[in-house]
Formats: structure tokens, sequence, C-alpha cells
């Protein structure tokens, strides 16, 4: 049986083997996030009740969120495939992954244009009231909190235009390329591969809640100075190795799984992962695991 990684129990631990695809449901979030949308589309309607423009366009942009929330939803059905990438000479079999979700790219625009509007609206009124001093500063210190969100906005819509992002498998190295520089790690070096989670806490929260975020990492372990690049999550999940979140992979994570263990396991078979035979390997996994 390929899925046989027993999920350790998320009660009373920080981390452990396996995936908890679906844990509980984090309801005091969803619900202060609930309440907070729900404040601001009040304050807006009164706004717009009283003829206010900035309370119709409050309005407009609430409605909009929340229909590409509803629409834009994860994706997991794209296949693995081939893919050459001339430009980095990378080559092999994709498992791709799928970039921000368009509600999220939005949201980071609209914070963009909040922080970096917003404050010129408020030093022309500041400069009547004689407040400009306090208002420079105010105004200096959200036009550097816009530009995060400009950058953040930037690199969400390449993220959705840009192809070939996820785990490149070739046949003497792998690639994780959902980075804006890709990592790599050559077959050789890679010692086992882990399905694993953690909790996610801020470092002054100590206790355990069912609120806690849970994580889920697909990790290919290695010594860290044998890759090549920056693998952003790893410091967080204490693992050397590459390792991506399998919230971004846009297929089963499971034949995900499969697919790199397979390749780790028969190294004699790594070449074909630059031919179409790769594909035909990836559906023979596939139908293994649904067959249990």
């Amino acid at each position: 049986m390929i899925n046989a990684d027993a999920p350790t129990p998320i009660r009373g631990n920080e981390g452990g083997e396996g995936w908890h695809l679906a844990p509980r449901r984090r309801y005091l979030r969803g619900a202060l996030v609930g309440l907070g949308v729900l404040l601001i589309a009040f304050a807006a309607a009164s706004g717009a009740k009283e003829g206010e423009p900035a309370g119709w366009a409050v309005l407009a942009m609430l409605l909009v969120g929340a229909v590409l929330y509803a629409v834009d939803r994860p994706r997991r059905d794209l296949e693995p495939r081939p893919w050459v990438d001339k430009a980095g000479g990378r080559s092999g079999l994709l498992l791709p992954a799928a970039g921000f979700r368009w509600g999220t790219v939005y949201l980071f625009a609209v914070g963009a244009v909040a922080c970096l509007v917003g404050p010129v609206v408020a030093l022309v009124v500041a400069a009547g009231e004689g407040g400009l001093a306090k208002a420079l500063l105010a105004t200096a210190l959200l036009w550097l909190l816009g530009l995060l969100f400009v950058a953040a906005t930037v690199g969400g819509v390449r993220s959705r235009v840009r192809s070939g992002l996820g785990l490149l498998l070739g046949p003497d190295q792998v690639w994780l390329t959902m980075q804006f520089k890709p990592a790599s790690l050559r077959w050789d070096d890679v010692v086992a591969v882990r399905a694993h989670w953690s909790r996610y806490r801020p470092a002054k929260d100590l206790f355990r809640s069912p609120e806690d975020r849970i994580d889920n990492f697909l990790t290919l372990e290695a010594p860290g100075e044998d890759v090549a690049g920056t693998v952003f999550v790893r410091g967080a999940v204490r693992v050397d190795g590459l390792t991506l979140d399998v919230r971004r992979l846009a297929i089963d994570p499971y034949l995900a799984l499969a697919v790199v263990r397979h390749y780790l396991d028969h190294p004699g078979e790594r070449a074909e992962l630059d031919s179409t035979s790769a594909v035909e390997r990836v559906a023979s996994l596939r139908r293994e695991l649904a067959a249990g």
C-alpha cells in the first residue's frame, strides 16, 4: 500500500508524521473575519445611504472580493506533465502547484491602494487642520506598508500567470520552482521523503488550541548544505532539504508523495523522467492508490 503513513494525532502534539488534510475548522478565526466584514459593510452602507462615494466604493470592493473567493477555489485537478525550462536549463516531470488565489491577490491589491492613496487624502485634510507633522509620519509608515502590499500583489499575479510552478523531478536533480529563485537538490543527496505536519503558533502563544493552524508538508530530506538555493519554509518546520506546503499542490498530495517516493526507491527508473514514460508511471501509481 503506497499511502501507509499513519498520521500522528493532533491533540497533544506540535507536529508529527503523516498529514491532516482536513483538520477541525478554525471557527474563531472565521467568526472574527465574518464580524469584521459585516462591520465594514455596515459602515460602508451607512455612508452610501448618505450619498458618500467612498461608501459605494467599499461596498463594490467587498462584493468583488466575495465573488472571487466564492468562484476561485483551490485546484487539485491538474495533471503531472513533462516540462522543459530552456532558460533555466531544467527539464523533467512537473508535479504542478497552483498560484495564489485571485481572492488573495485582490486583497493585497486593495491593501496597496488603501495604504498608498488613503494617506494622500489624510494629508490634505490634516494640512487644513494644522496637524501636518503627525500626518506626514503616519503617511510615511503607511506608504512603506503599501509598498509591501504592492510587492505581494505583483508576486501573486506572477504566480498566476507564470507556468512551470511546482516540484520538478529531473533525472539527476529535483527543483522547487514555486519561488522567485528555484531551489534544487540532487537525487543522490536525498535520504528520505517525508509526509509530515506541524502546528503553527505565534512565538508568544504558549498554549495549544483547536484554533491553531495545521500545516502539512512534503519534504525531500537531505543535509542542509546539499540544497542549492533557499527554501523559505524550511526553518519554520525545522527540517533540512526541499520542503513544500502541500496546500500549494494542484494534484492529489498522496499521488505526489507516491511519485517522489517511487523515484527515490528506484534510481534506475529516473532516466524516464525526461520522457512521456513518466506520465505513464504516474497513471500506474494513481491506479495503485485507487486500489488501496
